[in-house]
């Protein structure tokens, strides 16, 4: 972007996104500024946030016979414990997560 001047080279660039209530600021993989770029040109105000993450729906394991006779990798569909159809496996319902975000950033020019 056109919202930084000149004097900032591409690769230290940060990339500024807005998700959901809360920044992200990424910097180029070949970034000068090494692997864990903190810039005193770019001033982040944090803060607590809640946000909604999709919860994967854990696969149902038998555990009531033994696998020791098996070539068939634990939890696979048997006769006994046939796979659910597609399609109508129990949805994954959301989870809320409490983190520390950036809520606002400052890029000082100059």
């Amino acid at each position: 972007g056109a919202y930084l001047a000149d004097w900032v080279s591409y690769e230290i660039r940060p990339d500024i996104e807005f998700k959901d209530n809360h920044l992200t600021i990424d910097y180029s993989r070949f970034s000068k500024l090494g692997s864990n770029p903190d810039p005193d040109w770019v001033a982040k105000q944090m803060a607590v946030i809640e946000r909604q993450v999709e919860a994967a729906p854990a696969p149902a394991i038998a555990t009531n016979k033994s696998s020791q006779d098996s070539f068939m990798a634990p939890g696979a569909p048997t006769a006994e414990n046939p796979a659910a159809p597609a399609g109508q496996s129990a949805p994954a319902v959301p989870e809320t997560v409490r983190e520390n975000a950036v809520v606002a950033a400052t890029v000082t020019l100059g």
